[in-house]
């Protein structure tokens, strides 16, 4: 019966794919998601999983029961998931749909965990935390890359083709230009570090890009907001966790992205939150970038 309320709450709240990937305007008609999940019963538990975490934040009174429910949900689907991609990636086209849902329901929902956490005691645990989130999220590039051409056959392929071309985009915004300057200068990096603080700085003024584009090509200007974890590279994770100031200084232009999402469910007051720990890492000599990024105009 607790399924089957779960399952209501995917069809009738329109609000829950409400993530910056298109998927929720997509799926306007749920049925789709729904057909693969019948399929693959990995997906259903991960979109169950998910209706019971957005329940939790729906009604805070019972908010307890609906995350115990989410985990259990979720801890299935996973282990079902991991029986049946056992034997390597999927080679057709109904294996591709289902594993890229699941990974990419997956990844929005191991970022809203991270990011609603409110007992974090101080940067180094938040870190942690996020270096779990983003190598999950980078399992969902892997996926599409490995079977791009039975995807692009699917309904999957608007979102798909929306997203390689967003992020095959030049920037064109100035918001992070401060702090590419100042890594491009600093000698607290080799070229080889600079090189990756370049590529996800390149991503993050493209989430910026995004807020200030009203085209068909932008879809959902908050898209990058849950995209960027999963295209920054491990090793740029790595330093956040080691503290690196480069790092932190980019994470702290994320989380001012991120203030500019909160009206969507898994962000609310993430950005102030994230904000405060970054600050919490930084020496005081580099606080002065924290009123730089709450300075940004977009």
């Amino acid at each position: 019966m607790q399924h089957a309320a779960l399952l209501t709450h995917v069809m009738t709240d329109p609000t829950l794919f409400e993530l910056g990937d298109g998927i929720g305007e997509h799926f306007s008609n749920i049925s789709f998601l729904l057909n693969e999940a019948q399929k693959a019963p990995f997906l259903m538990y991960q979109l169950l999983a998910f209706s019971a975490r957005h329940l939790a934040f729906l009604h805070p009174e019972s908010a307890t029961s609906h995350l115990q429910q989410a985990v259990r949900l979720q801890t299935h689907g996973l282990a079902l998931f991991n029986t049946a991609t056992a034997a390597g990636y999927p080679v057709n086209e109904a294996d591709a749909t289902s594993i890229l849902l699941f990974s990419v329901i997956l990844g929005h929902h191991v970022l809203t965990d991270t990011l609603s956490a409110r007992n974090y005691d101080g940067w180094g645990a938040f870190a942690t935390s996020f270096g779990r989130c983003t190598s999950i999220q980078r399992g969902i590039p892997a996926v599409a890359r490995s079977a791009w051409p039975s995807l692009l056959q699917t309904e999957l392929h608007p979102i798909l083709s929306g997203s390689s071309t967003i992020h095959s985009r030049a920037p064109q915004g100035s918001q992070c230009q401060a702090v590419l300057r100042w890594i491009e200068s600093s000698p607290l990096s080799d070229e080889g570090q600079k090189e990756i603080y370049r590529v996800v700085l390149r991503y993050l003024q493209l989430g910026y890009d995004l807020l200030e584009d009203n085209g068909p090509v932008g879809g959902n200007k908050f898209r990058m907001v849950f995209s960027w974890p999963h295209l920054v590279p491990a090793e740029f994770s790595r330093w956040l966790e080691e503290g690196k100031p480069e790092a932190l200084v980019i994470f702290i232009y994320y989380a001012v992205l991120l203030k500019r999402a909160k009206t969507l469910w898994p962000i609310q007051d993430a950005g102030d939150y994230n904000l405060d720990l970054a600050k919490d890492g930084l020496e005081p000599q580099w606080h002065y970038w924290i009123e730089a990024a709450n300075g940004i105009q977009v």
